[in-house]
């Protein structure tokens, strides 16, 4: 996402615009163009949005999860081993 879509995203027009358009006002998708993704046609989430999103995704995702367990019980076991 290019600076110039990054700010346009975080703007409280922006926000309503998306939300109203995700409600089914078509008036409101017209306001949405400068957010669009040229290639698949999707609009970008209002930043407020993606924060949210990507904070729930970090905090959810099972490949995470499997990640910190895993170092978690590597730190774990080189804490033991130097015990020996």
């Amino acid at each position: 996402m290019n600076s110039n879509k990054f700010q346009v995203t975080g703007t409280p027009e922006y926000d309503r615009h998306f939300w109203n358009a995700m409600r089914g006002v078509k008036e409101s998708v017209s306001n949405l163009e400068s957010g669009r993704n040229s290639l698949t046609g999707a609009f970008a989430l209002p930043n407020s949005a993606h924060n949210n999103y990507m904070a729930a995704l970090a905090q959810k995702s099972l490949f995470r999860q499997i990640g910190n367990s895993h170092r978690s019980l590597s730190l774990w076991l080189s804490h033991f081993r130097a015990r020996l």
